[in-house]
């Protein structure tokens, strides 16, 4: 019962110390389930495209994610190429944020 506690209680202060990014990620999580549900289309327009009239980069980006979870790798790769280097990086970073958070939790 009280390694339930102590997970918990780590949980909640790991979300608590990382509000924002969870803030971020639950609304990207929610308009992609809006959108491949409802397609409803709550995504943030690209300022760059809408000053520039081309896609930027990071055009695409979101899609592309969910195009890689449905399996559809080609048409990932179509979508946005990065999708390919920037997810594994953002899960390797993920990780290694987690690692460092619990090293610092039992040395506390």
């Amino acid at each position: 019962m009280e390694t339930q506690l102590d997970i918990k209680s780590a949980v909640g202060l790991y979300v608590g110390q990382r509000k924002l990014y969870f803030i971020i990620g639950g609304y990207f999580f929610l308009a992609t389930i809006l959108f491949e549900v409802f397609k409803v289309d709550l995504f943030v327009p690209c300022v760059f495209k809408s000053f520039f009239q081309f896609d930027c980069f990071g055009c695409g980006f979101t899609r592309a994610t969910v195009l890689l979870l449905k399996g559809r790798w080609i048409d990932a790769f179509e979508m946005n190429k990065l999708v390919f280097v920037v997810l594994p990086m953002l899960m390797y970073i993920m990780v290694k944020d987690i690692r460092i958070f619990l090293r610092n939790l039992r040395t506390n």
